[in-house]
């Protein structure tokens, strides 16, 4: 039952990592010309992009995937609630790691963090084995996420914000804990809506749901960041290129 949803969610993130991958080179070459403030300021950009493409991904898997997979085999392969939420939270925790692991892999720091997987890796299994008989299938997931938060609280601050932008802990802090803000909010207010406009006709209600994702997760966004220096930089990128053409 899960590898009907994995199969979805390594999609998006085969996707996601095609454009994520496709930048390293640029970023290394920007870490060698630059100086910390500028670089600091590329990344900040693709942060804010980053932050807003798995909002909005994120926002589609909870919110779609279970009427989808309804449509594609069958009620019987749906997995409970709490078992998306915490394949959603997973996900997009994986997510966010992009542009920190871009800058990290560009700068070519693997020698000083090489204990951090190992301990990524021991901290997953021992949680989920424990979580797993308290909570079942989704206490594997809830694993995965502890593990996560030793690169999110100690591996990136240490290693990424430090040497390549020399700015602290709490700088690094300050800046996602509006992204985890706006994720929620676009997340909550999507599933909300949803949940209070259901149809019988289950390819219906997969359109009303996308329209819906396409709509607020976005709209939610665009309200809590449009005075923001990122925003209104994709602004005017996005002006130059309708000039061009």
């Amino acid at each position: 039952m899960y590898s009907n949803y994995n199969l979805i969610i390594q999609a998006l993130n085969n996707l996601f990592s095609q454009v994520f991958n496709s930048i390293t080179a640029s970023v290394g070459n920007l870490l060698v010309e630059s100086d910390k403030n500028k670089s600091y300021s590329v990344y900040k950009n693709i942060l804010f992009f980053n932050s807003w493409i798995y909002a909005f991904a994120s926002t589609g898997l909870l919110c779609v995937i279970e009427p989808f997979v309804r449509v594609w085999i069958g009620s019987e392969f749906i997995l409970p609630l709490g078992v998306l939420i915490a394949l959603v939270i997973n996900f997009y925790l994986q997510g966010m790691r992009k542009t920190c692991n871009t800058f990290k892999e560009a700068a070519g720091i693997f020698y000083e963090d090489r204990y951090v997987p190992l301990w990524e890796s021991l901290i997953n299994i021992v949680a989920s084995i424990i979580l797993v008989k308290i909570f079942g299938l989704m206490g594997v997931f809830i694993g995965t996420i502890i593990s996560t938060f030793i690169l999110f609280f100690y591996s990136y601050p240490k290693f990424v914000y430090v040497p390549l932008f020399d700015r602290n802990y709490g700088q690094y802090i300050k800046d996602y804990i509006p992204y985890l803000m706006g994720t929620f909010l676009s997340v909550a207010i999507t599933y909300f809506v949803i949940s209070c406009i259901q149809v019988n006709n289950n390819i219906l209600q997969i359109v009303i749901d996308l329209m819906l994702v396409c709509m607020i997760p976005n709209i939610v966004h665009l309200l809590l960041f449009y005075k923001t220096e990122e925003f209104k930089y994709y602004r005017k990128l996005l002006t130059k290129m309708i000039k061009r053409k």
